[in-house]
């Protein structure tokens, strides 16, 4: 009796393994594979027309970025915000899905390849940058597709991305200085603007947190050196490598800034929120570090 209900029971999940396969959808694979890759095409035109809004057009509400060099970035909204430097005017973007993977269901898929960016310089010159990427798509109600994560990163350790992401106007929100006689930190910053473009900067700021005073109607040599001294200003071009932003000045108040040579800042760059790290600078001495925290005004 006792081997008799055993294959029973193996019959019995036997039957209903099959009739559960004969109830499964079948799924065509390579027309799934074929409808994303239209979609992908789609999503690559928006792109170029429509910059930061024709990508994030192509991604859920609650999609998820993981960028380079960068926190996760959680939901549309906030996914537009960060990708709206990633496509500048004049960008052009276009990735070679490489494979494409659906999961047996047919509601998930995951596709893999590689992307080339450029950027039209000022002079007209092209400027590029490759990398990797990846997305996984879901599969919406009308059998359309659409992205709900994406993940990237350069090939170069400089890339055009991270330079347009700094482009725009900052100012000075806090100033600390590690190091030397004016140690410690500053919260009451008086005006300052840097300013990045696509290849240029330029930085103009006031140290410390005291206002400058106002020249009388006759000025003394001693005067107007103390308000040379309390001013700094330079401007140039700029490479950024990895978390070094390097500048270059051609014009300078300084006269020994305009010699050619090079001094670098540290950066983190979090949205609309900038920190440079600098040490060594023309107006720093050797021991001195220079933490500068900069909101974006546009």
């Amino acid at each position: 009796m006792g081997c008799d209900m055993k294959r029973y029971h193996l019959m019995l999940a036997g039957l209903l393994t099959l009739a559960a396969t004969a109830c499964a959808p079948q799924v065509d694979v390579e027309a799934e594979k074929n409808a994303i890759r239209e979609m992908d095409r789609q999503w690559e035109n928006a792109t170029n027309a429509n910059g930061a809004e024709g990508w994030v057009s192509f991604v859920t509400e609650d999609a998820v970025l993981y960028p380079p060099d960068h926190p996760i970035v959680r939901g549309k909204e906030a996914i537009g915000e960060y990708m709206q430097p990633q496509f500048p005017p004049d960008s052009s973007v276009q990735w070679k899905p490489d494979q494409i993977e659906v999961s047996s269901a047919g509601d998930m898929a995951f596709m893999f390849g590689t992307y080339e960016i450029a950027v039209v310089g000022p002079e007209g010159d092209p400027v590029s940058s490759t990398g990797k990427y990846g997305n996984a798509w879901t599969k919406m109600p009308d059998d359309t597709w659409i992205a709900v994560a994406s993940v990237w990163n350069s090939n170069q350790a400089g890339t055009v991305q991270a330079q347009s992401a700094l482009e725009g106007e900052w100012q000075i929100e806090e100033v600390t200085i590690v190091g030397g006689d004016n140690e410690g930190t500053y919260s009451n910053p008086q005006p300052s603007l840097f300013i990045f473009t696509r290849r240029h900067y330029s930085t103009l700021l006031i140290p410390g947190d005291s206002p400058r005073q106002q020249f009388p109607e006759q000025t003394t040599d001693e005067e107007r050196l103390a308000a040379f001294d309390n001013f700094i200003a330079n401007a140039g071009t700029y490479q950024v490598t990895g978390s070094t932003l390097t500048v270059q000045p051609f014009v300078a108040k300084v006269p020994n800034a305009m010699a050619g040579e090079e001094f670098a800042y540290e950066y983190s760059l979090n949205g609309n929120s900038l920190i440079l790290v600098l040490a060594g600078a023309a107006w720093a001495s050797s021991d001195t570090e220079i933490i500068y925290r900069l909101s974006r005004l546009e």
